[in-house]
């Protein structure tokens, strides 16, 4: 995961345990059915393009697991009997992904089809599909957009709760859910649900908790002193609030059901962690370390048509700054890169052999991207200036005129 997710070692930590967790417990309740290990359901919390929902895909893709996944936006769903997305067709979602992993590898899954009729081969491909669905992972993404609001109406709150109870007999586990001809035989009591999402509020509810308000009392005339005052408590400050972590901003149970979540959907999730907020540094290394990342997608993509895409240190600082003001984490550098480098792959459209460099000036829109053909670069002159270090995305990625910098 840390191939892919640059900045966020203690939520990379928990994401791991608990997806590792999953796949051991799957393999111990197969083979110990009597005996079965219950599951630890996580939440991440996190802002917007902080790699919470990347962490999860990473590792099913780089160990190429036989693991449905579903991410479902929760702010679609509505309660059973209204106008919109039912909650229990969350799992239709994972039953296509597993659909998706047996057309990958027919006869491995299904067995030999080339004697078997069109019906008996779709009828075995769905009882695989419903067993792969029984161990998936459904991601609940935009996971506090199903809050009850604290200053809501019974009334006014009642889909979110209506969609936290039926979520709730759906991670307690059992058969019977859905419409769908194949969701009622998919057992959900091993699925592993993610709850995902901003939360915005909840550090507030936390950084109270930890440091209490003190309110001025109030009282009307005279009152006597306290013999033997009680020592003031711990007040919250700037520089209190300020020096909490990202593990010290972990919610407590109560802190949840404050939020707004029902108790006994709290207490199904067991795993918490926080992802911290993106700095203009992470951006940074994310663009130079991390195998996603947009810079290096778009080299790839430049390669494709055998042209070459550099950018100097610069550009990507200046790429990294511009997008934390976005606020929209990694996908603000996709956004920035994109916006540069798709009128530049437009012009060289039927074009071979360019060189494309991308400097701080071409990012703040001072100046256009350098475009040469290749050629044999020649040492500059002794005493002229050298110039500025180059990002190509391979391993000695900073070079001066096609050499490794020193």
């Amino acid at each position: 995961m840390r191939k892919s997710i640059v900045g966020q070692d203690d939520g990379v930590r928990t994401v791991a345990t608990a997806l590792a967790a999953h796949l051991l417990r799957i393999e111990h309740n197969r083979i110990h059915p009597d005996d079965p290990i219950h599951k630890d359901n996580l939440l991440i919390i996190g802002p917007t393009g902080s790699g919470k929902t990347e962490s999860i895909r990473t590792v099913i893709r780089e160990c190429n697991l036989p693991i449905p996944v579903a991410v479902i936006a929760t702010n679609t769903l509505t309660s059973s009997g209204y106008k919109g997305r039912n909650v229990e067709t969350i799992l239709v979602d994972l039953l296509q992904d597993a659909f998706r992993i047996i057309n990958t590898d027919v006869e491995k899954y299904v067995g030999d089809i080339s004697d078997d009729d069109e019906d008996e081969i779709r009828q075995r491909a769905g009882e695989v599909a419903v067993k792969l669905a029984g161990k998936g992972i459904i991601i609940l993404d935009e996971a506090d957009k199903i809050r009850i609001h604290p200053l809501d109406r019974r009334e006014d709150s009642f889909f979110q709760r209506s969609i936290q109870q039926t979520l709730l007999k759906i991670i307690e586990g059992g058969t019977g859910f859905g419409e769908h001809p194949l969701t009622p035989r998919i057992d959900t009591t091993d699925i592993l649900f993610i709850f995902s999402g901003a939360f915005i509020g909840l550090d507030e509810i936390t950084k109270q908790r930890l440091h209490p308000k003190t309110e001025p009392e109030t009282t009307l005339g005279f009152r006597p002193a306290p013999a033997n005052p009680d020592p003031e408590p711990e007040t919250a400050t700037p520089e209190t609030q300020e020096n909490l972590t990202a593990r010290d901003l972990i919610p407590t149970t109560e802190d949840l059901i404050e939020f707004g979540y029902i108790p006994e959907l709290v207490g199904r999730i067991t795993l918490r962690c926080r992802y911290n907020p993106i700095t203009a540094e992470t951006l940074y290394n994310i663009l130079r370390e991390s195998d996603i990342s947009p810079a290096k997608e778009f080299q790839k993509m430049f390669r494709r048509t055998r042209n070459n895409l550099e950018y100097t240190n610069n550009a990507l600082m200046e790429i990294a700054r511009q997008a934390e003001k976005l606020q929209t984490g990694v996908r603000g550098l996709r956004n920035i890169i994109g916006d540069i480098a798709y009128p530049i792959y437009y012009e060289l459209s039927g074009k071979t052999n360019q060189r494309v460099l991308i400097t701080q000036r071409t990012v703040n829109g001072e100046a256009p991207a350098t475009i040469r053909t290749f050629s044999c670069e020649s040492e500059p002159p002794a005493g002229s200036p050298q110039p500025e270090r180059r990002f190509t995305g391979r391993r000695d990625s900073l070079t001066r005129h096609g050499k490794k910098a020193t």
